[in-house]
């Protein structure tokens, strides 16, 4: 864990696996949605105009912004003797020419007892990068080989700027969801907050069936326990980092329930009820 530490991914990761289904709230998820324009990056609510800024971001997910942006190298595939070197025996495993490979395979890569420490960190850092920051659109989610030129020197895959690279793709995933109008068609938001998919139960109304959980849907759950204090299931406990520690609350009432409230709520807010630096 050490390694995981130095690389900047430890309190991300420990957060992320701490988190369990019954504290996420889709519905509150879809009602912020709705409010959110993809012209201005920001939430257009009736007292005025909010967004998460890379500050929150910050506190939220755990990951820091630094000034050395993420490597990656396009050319890198499957049968490289590149790749072969940096992820080990595994890599024979893979069909040739591709530039990403099954989640699958890397797992059972880390069964292996003679597999160097540094390999698997890198086979850990790359899942996890896959996995919660950039992960595959497709519904047969895919490892993308390109980030292991970050992950050269798993000691030092920290310096990288892996908070702006989730930043980056949180705002792309919140606006390809928010311009969803065809209720035929099931919504995804990808990247870091590939989250749900929205189905809808019945064509002809408004319920919707929320089918797939991805870990960072709590940052912007709990982004908005922050600022709009009516969403929040009660006060906040002692300040701590990451910041999604100070709630603890599970859901109890049905989805549906949570959805036509959480709506009625940013509605009938006021400007006096939200949280303002």
């Amino acid at each position: 864990m050490g390694v995981i530490r130095s690389a900047g991914f430890f309190d991300f990761v420990f957060t992320m696996k701490s988190m369990t289904w019954d504290q996420a709230y889709h519905p509150l998820i879809l009602a912020l949605l709705e409010s959110f324009w993809d012209t201005t990056n920001t939430f257009h609510f009736p007292w005025g105009e909010m967004t998460i800024t890379p500050f929150d971001f910050h506190m939220l997910s755990g990951l820091s912004f630094t000034e050395t942006p993420v490597v990656v190298d396009n050319d890198l595939r499957t049968g490289d003797p590149e790749v072969r070197k940096l992820l080990g025996p595994v890599a024979d495993t893979f069909s040739p020419g591709q530039k990403h490979v099954k989640p699958g395979l890397l797992i059972r890569a880390l069964d292996d007892e003679n597999l160097s420490r540094k390999r698997r960190v890198r086979i850990i850092l790359l899942l996890v990068i896959n996995s919660f920051l950039v992960p595959d659109s497709g519904a047969d989610t895919r490892c993308q080989l390109r980030y292991l030129a970050s992950l050269k020197e798993p000691s030092k895959a920290g310096q990288y700027d892996w908070a702006g690279l989730g930043y980056a793709q949180l705002l792309i995933s919140m606006r390809r969801a928010c311009r969803q109008r065809d209720n035929d068609v099931a919504v995804s938001i990808t990247g870091p907050w590939r989250i749900i998919e929205v189905l809808p139960s019945d064509s002809h109304s408004c319920l919707y069936v929320f089918s797939l959980l991805h870990d960072l849907c709590f940052c912007l759950q709990f982004w908005a326990y922050f600022y709009l204090r009516p969403l929040a299931p009660g006060a906040p406990s002692a300040p701590d980092f990451p910041a999604i520690w100070c709630w603890t609350a599970r859901r109890s009432r049905k989805s549906q329930d949570i959805l036509q409230a959480s709506r009625k709520k940013i509605c009938t807010m006021n400007v006096n009820e939200v949280t303002l630096f």
